[in-house]
């Protein structure tokens, strides 16, 4: 009897416990995602910012613009890195042809744009904001300078691409604006 008293115990102290932990962490969840909710209504692309950054798990804890602005910025780094190493394969199978020149151009582009891109990161860690908007606001230009390095009748092979470093950098500069506000 004493066994069975025991075992409805913890039965009971179990099924309280599910019950103040499901009850308990629902608001938390709520409260992130409004919170990304309402930092990315304050930037110029509302539904990318937040579809974005819901997204990423670094961003359910998330409190801070400054964090937030840390994870779109790692997110523009890693989307220029593959955009460079796609344009670096693609001039690699079209040696001598005019696409192999503009790709080159874009290469160097999107080099300096992720070099850009690292120092806005460090200088988002020192809280040096200005600095951190100036040299996101220095990358954000590759993706349209190197969408126009297509000339004549070379079509742009990286068009997606470009538009994706270009939405990820113009939302990472709108949040490290907003902490220079």
């Amino acid at each position: 009897m004493a066994m069975q008293t025991l075992k409805l115990h913890l039965l009971l102290h179990l099924h309280l416990l599910i019950i103040f932990i499901a009850s308990h962490a629902r608001p938390i969840i709520i409260h992130d995602v409004n919170f990304i909710r309402n930092t990315c209504s304050k930037t110029q692309n509302p539904s990318f910012c937040f579809s974005t950054l819901s997204s990423d798990k670094r961003c359910i804890n998330a409190t801070t613009v400054e964090t937030l602005a840390g994870v779109s910025l790692d997110l523009t780094v890693a989307a220029a890195e593959a955009t460079l190493s796609f344009i670096n394969d693609l001039a690699d199978n079209n040696p001598g042809t005019p696409l192999e020149e503009d790709l080159h151009l874009c290469a160097q582009l999107y080099s300096n744009a992720i070099d850009d891109l690292h120092d806005a990161t460090d200088e988002l860690n020192s809280k040096d904001y200005g600095a951190a908007s100036s040299s996101e606001d220095q990358a954000d230009d590759a993706p349209d300078s190197c969408q126009g390095a297509f000339t004549g009748d070379v079509t742009s092979p990286v068009t997606d691409k470009n538009k994706m470093v270009k939405d990820l950098s113009g939302l990472s500069g709108d949040l490290i604006d907003l902490l220079n506000s």
